[in-house]
Parts: C-alpha cells; structure tokens; sequence
C-alpha cells in the first residue's frame, strides 16, 4: 500500500507536491504475518505478481506464509495508493485488485488436503464469487468454521446511531466524536469538523460501515457468541441486556458486555442536550455524558 500526503489537490494536470510511504498490507497479509507472530503459522494462499511489488511483499513475510503465495508473470502485485490531505484526511483510494481474479477454484481444490486440516478458514472479500463458493463448499464438507461475513450494524454498538430527532449540526460535540469512532473515523478537530466528516461519511454511503474493534471488539464478539454474558442464567445473549431495568443495585450480576457506552447512551439518548445545557444535581445529566458514564462504571466496578 502506497500513501502520498497532499497539501492541495487541484484536478487541472499538474504535478502535485507529496510526500511518499510504503508499507505492505492487504487484509490477508495483514492476518497472516499477525498469526505467525502469535505462534499460530497460517496456510496462506495467495497471489503477487512478479514483479519488484511482489518480491518486497515476499521478504517481509515471514517464511512460513510464502509457501503457497504464487508470483505470477504478466500480471501486477495488487495496489491501493490512498491519498491524504495535509490534515491526515482520506481523500481518494486507487487501487489495482485484478490479480485477485487469478486466485480460481482450481487454484483452491488444488489445496484441499491443507485446507481440510484447518481449525477455521478465513476468506478475502476480493476473491471471485467463484472461488468463494469453491472455498465455502470445502469448508462445509470438511466441516471446517468459516469467518467471512461477520459484520456489525449501527444499531448493534451504544452511540453509533444519531438522533432522529436532531440534525447532524444539533448533536453534541461528543455524541459525533462517538459516532465517528464506531466507523473508525478521525474525532480531532472543532465541532464543524466533527459534523463535515459526519456528512462526508453519510453522502459517500459508508455510514453502515460500523468499526469491528469498537470497544475492544466486545460488540463483535457478542454477534459472534463467543463469549458468554455474566448473569443468573448460564448463558445470556447480548440482546437480553438491552431489556433490562434500571433498579436498585444490584438488581442482578453486571453482564459481561456492560461499558461506559450504555451509560452513554442511557444518559444521552434520553436526555436533549446542547453544548452549553447542563441540568442541576438532581437528574445528574451534564454536557460531558462520556466522560460522567466512565466515572460512574468505575465507581460501580469499585
């Protein structure tokens, strides 16, 4: 992956002052040198093209992970050049995916006797709906678990939705600074940078796009039912909490996904607000509700 840092960007053909990096990436490359480091090798297959791309991305792998990666001739390494402006905004993304049509069924079927012996696949978006079907039909009939399709929606993470009742320009500062880390977005800036970047996501239709390590990934893992939720009974779904009253303490054992984003969302999303609305003592809402809800679960995990 090529990044360039631009300080203007006018479309007229001329040559545009950047600064240059590169750094090896692609969602698959990135999960299998993460493995390795943590003692667990993949069976990694892929394609480079071969070409200089291609060798680098080779020699930063570790051993093990280029066993089954096939340099192909005539064909380009895959490419994303992502272009910032100088205030580390994502401008534009070009990239150059079609030696992933090369990965085919064959290609897989080819390595059934790996693949079989596989706790769990894990499959690129890029690949052809072909070889993704060949890939998912292997794994049914070896049995194998596949992560391929986990996603996580607005209404599944505490603060990823908006008011409907507000404007974007209506929401507090820290209610669009929540809003754009459950997308992994940038959160710096003034309000009226918080409420562009806002708009920004929702007119390029990215807004679903819902960041799967939010909260330590905690939301993702509930979708996922790996971990079951502290309660009475012996296994409660994340659901359950949602319905939940507020009662006198302890009305029953804190769940397991309990955070400071419940108590956020609680205190905000019952509450109209302003940047400069603060009630008095008695209902407890303040401007700064993020903050209020992390004081508040410390003294309750105290």
């Amino acid at each position: 992956m090529a990044k360039g840092i631009l300080y203007f960007m006018p479309l007229n053909g001329t040559i545009m002052e950047a600064k240059f990096k590169q750094h090896p990436g692609g969602v698959a490359r990135n999960i299998a040198e993460a493995l390795t480091k943590l003692g667990c090798p993949p069976i990694f297959i892929s394609v480079v093209g071969d070409d200089s791309y291609g060798h680098n991305i080779c020699s930063l792998l570790p051993e093990g992970c280029i066993k089954y990666i096939y340099k192909l001739p005539n064909h380009n390494t895959a490419q994303c050049n992502v272009v910032f402006d100088n205030h580390g905004e994502c401008k534009i993304l070009i990239g150059d995916m079609d030696i992933h049509a090369q990965i085919t069924p064959d290609m897989i079927k080819k390595h059934e006797y790996e693949i079989k012996k596989c706790p769990l696949l894990v499959l690129d978006g890029n690949l052809t709906l072909d070889a993704l079907e060949t890939a998912l039909k292997l794994a049914q009939q070896h049995d194998i678990p596949v992560d391929a399709s986990i996603t996580l929606k607005p209404d599944d993470v505490p603060g990823a939705l908006l008011s409907p009742n507000l404007s974007i320009e209506d929401h507090t500062k820290l209610q669009l600074q929540r809003w754009l880390a459950c997308r992994c977005l940038k959160q710096g800036g003034t309000k009226s940078d918080l409420v562009q970047r806002v708009t920004n996501c929702i007119k390029a239709g990215t807004d679903n796009n819902i960041f799967l390590g939010i909260d330590g990934g905690k939301w993702y893992d509930a979708k996922r039912r790996l971990i079951p939720i502290a309660s009475t009974s012996s296994a409660v779904i994340i659901e359950d909490f949602k319905s939940i009253k507020w009662t006198k303490f302890p009305a029953q054992l804190i769940a397991h996904y309990f955070n400071k984003g419940h108590i956020y969302t609680y205190i905000v999303g019952t509450h109209f607000e302003t940047e400069d609305y603060e009630a008095g003592e008695i209902t407890g809402v303040t401007e700064k509700p993020f903050r209020r809800g992390t004081h508040n679960l410390a003294l309750m995990c105290w």
